[in-house]
């Protein structure tokens, strides 16, 4: 799937420091505003199912059709839970929070406090590989 969008939607471009990033516009990186508009708008239930839970009628509601109207659907989540998703992934995998926290663009106490949700299984395993490796 991530193959199928470098290879049909990714625009080739580079930022200021060279990078490609995986997220681009024709422009470049694409703004936070737009990021969060996209995720609000694909995590509507409409956006896959073609049905409404929320007792309206799609054609009617305020939240479908243009993406800066998809936070008003119930069903649309903030990019909270991808960055959440992310950050713990990367610590799951090992990576030390301080090169996970500046990968993510964040503090460590942020990081800490706001985006990991390592269950405290996942904390022990770590914590028994790292002495292990000692």
């Amino acid at each position: 799937m991530l193959v199928d969008y470098v290879d049909k939607h990714r625009y080739d471009v580079t930022d200021e420091h060279e990078r490609k990033p995986l997220l681009t516009t024709k422009q470049g990186r694409p703004a936070k505003m737009t990021i969060q508009r996209n995720i609000y708008a694909m995590t509507r239930a409409c956006y896959y199912t073609n049905e409404y839970p929320h007792d309206r009628i799609i054609e009617e509601c305020e939240a479908v059709g243009e993406c800066k109207t998809a936070s008003k659907c119930l069903s649309s989540r903030s990019s909270h839970a991808p960055r959440c998703g992310s950050a713990t992934k990367n610590l799951n995998d090992g990576l030390p929070e301080e090169m996970a926290s500046d990968r993510m663009d964040m503090s460590p106490e942020v990081l800490r406090e706001h985006h990991n949700v390592q269950n405290e299984e996942n904390k022990r395993e770590l914590q028994h590989q790292f002495v292990d490796s000692q």
